[in-house]
């Protein structure tokens, strides 16, 4: 299970979609979707989030500017795998 709250953007030239995606947190020993009080651990370094931009055909200047942040570090990243990895690791961990 991975949950994250995320902040949604678009913009029409372009068809531009921004996310940023904070809080990710992954469950390491239930899949009840539907659990309200599923256990879940942070999957993710504090203080870090995920800029996500996607777009069709061109990324309007403007955007190209605002994304250009300093101290930030682009790269690939799948959520989920980020996830199973870190529960991986915690199987063995005392909560």
């Amino acid at each position: 299970m991975v949950d994250y709250m995320r902040e949604a953007y678009s913009c029409r030239p372009g068809n531009v979609r921004v996310t940023i995606d904070s809080d990710v947190r992954a469950s390491i020993s239930s899949t009840d979707l539907f659990n309200a009080h599923l256990p879940l651990i942070p999957a993710l370094d504090a203080g870090l989030c995920i800029l996500e931009v996607k777009y069709d055909g061109f990324l309007p200047e403007f955007i190209q500017d605002l994304i250009q942040l300093n101290k930030c570090t682009s790269t690939s990243i799948s959520k989920y795998a980020a996830c199973r990895l870190y529960a991986g690791q915690m199987k063995g961990a005392v909560l």
